[in-house]
């Protein structure tokens, strides 16, 4: 096996061996690893969701970003502060997002639909 397969299988035999009857979800977590591609994971409250999601991603390493939507959060939330030299000089809606939700690797946005109304 190559070092990167190697690597993902520690990381899921890992992960699973912490959460008890959340195999399922590592499974998902890795498949969307390998294909580079998005998870959307809802379940009912109280599933660990964020647990697991959060452990795997530790221990993946990279950039990683956590939000907890509320009926408050804005779009500054996820995207960073507006840039307002950029409005009043060239006329275009930009965003700062260094260090921000779009300059991560993994982004877990949490409580979805908390934020509606």
């Amino acid at each position: 096996m190559t070092t990167a397969v190697t690597r993902l299988k520690g990381l899921v035999d890992a992960t699973k061996a912490a959460f008890i009857q959340r195999d399922e979800l590592v499974d998902y977590l890795a498949y969307s690893t390998v294909a580079a591609t998005n998870l959307l994971v809802i379940s009912p409250p109280g599933a660990a969701k964020s647990a697991v999601i959060g452990d795997y991603i530790a221990q993946l390493g990279g950039q990683h970003s956590f939000f907890g939507l509320t009926k408050g959060s804005t779009l500054e939330t996820v995207l960073g502060p507006m840039s307002l030299k950029a409005i009043k000089e060239d006329d275009q809606f930009c965003y700062h997002i260094a260090g921000i939700a779009l300059d991560c690797d993994v982004i877990m946005i949490d409580e979805v639909f908390r934020a509606t109304g």
